[in-house]
Parts: structure tokens; C-alpha cells; sequence
């Protein structure tokens, strides 16, 4: 401790930054583990469900259980795309794909959510980069100080 205080202001500054920077990585590196770990949880518990209904209209039905899936996700786009346009179904009927560029705007709104559900999983990893591979250069700076 008694080498801390008697540091120089530079020093100071850049213990200060290391300790910033390390709270906040491992802030992050928490909240990622969080969101993996319900991703993960929840995609294999919706896969699960996926399986043992036997109607699409059923499974969307059942969405809101998993909020945190990346898989629910992609399943209530590729969905919501494929009754666009199609005529309401009975209970007792089963649902048919639309016909014409249906295939096409189902791929489209899958890359879309895709790409947004990539986003969501990525958030902040862009800092835990930048941190890592910018720690060294501020201990080189305090010694060039």
C-alpha cells in the first residue's frame, strides 16, 4: 500500500485505469456468462418442445416460454413470415406453407434475425477485445512515464 501512495500521479492514474478496466471486464464476463448460460438452457428446452408438438401454430403458441432462445427467435420470424398472407386456419386444419416466394422471405427474415440474435450474444465482447489487447500498452506506458 505504502507503494501506491507514494507513486506518482501517473502511476496513480494508471493503476486506476487497470482496475477500471478489470471491473469492467469481469463485470461483462459475468453478464455473458448469464446470457449464454440462459441461451443455452433455454434453446435446449425449446428444442425439446419443438419436437413433441406436432403443429407450428401450437409451437408459436408456446414461444413466450423461452424469451432468452436464440432458436425461439429464429422460429417466431421463420413463422411469423409463413402465415403473411395465408388465409386463418381451424383448429382442426392443418397449416399449409404459403406458396410463391414464401421460401424466399423466410431465408430473408432467418438472416435477419440471425444476424440481430448474433448482435444480442455478441454485446460487449468488442470492449473485453479492445481491454485485453490494450492492458499491455498502458503498463508500457506508466513505465515509459
Amino acid at each position: 500500500m505504502d507503494l501506491i501512495l507514494g507513486a506518482g500521479p501517473v502511476v496513480k492514474l494508471v493503476l486506476l485505469l487497470l482496475v477500471a478496466f478489470s471491473v469492467g471486464s469481469w463485470a461483462i464476463i459475468f453478464l455473458k456468462f448469464r446470457v449464454l448460460h440462459r441461451a443455452t438452457r433455454e434453446s435446449s428446452a425449446f428444442i425439446d418442445f419443438f419436437w413433441q408438438k406436432k403443429r407450428l401454430d401450437l409451437i408459436a403458441r408456446g414461444l413466450k416460454e423461452y424469451p432468452h432462445s436464440p432458436l425461439a427467435a429464429l422460429f417466431r420470424e421463420a413463422y411469423s413470415e409463413l402465415i403473411k398472407g395465408q388465409r386463418p386456419t381451424t383448429d382442426d386444419e392443418e397449416e399449409t406453407f404459403p406458396e410463391g416466394g414464401g421460401a424466399e422471405s423466410v431465408a430473408r427474415a432467418l438472416r435477419r434475425a440471425t444476424t440481430q440474435e448474433t448482435h444480442r450474444l455478441e454485446l460487449y465482447l468488442t470492449f473485453l477485445a479492445s481491454t485485453g489487447s490494450t492492458a499491455p500498452f498502458i503498463g508500457l506506458f506508466r513505465t515509459v512515464w
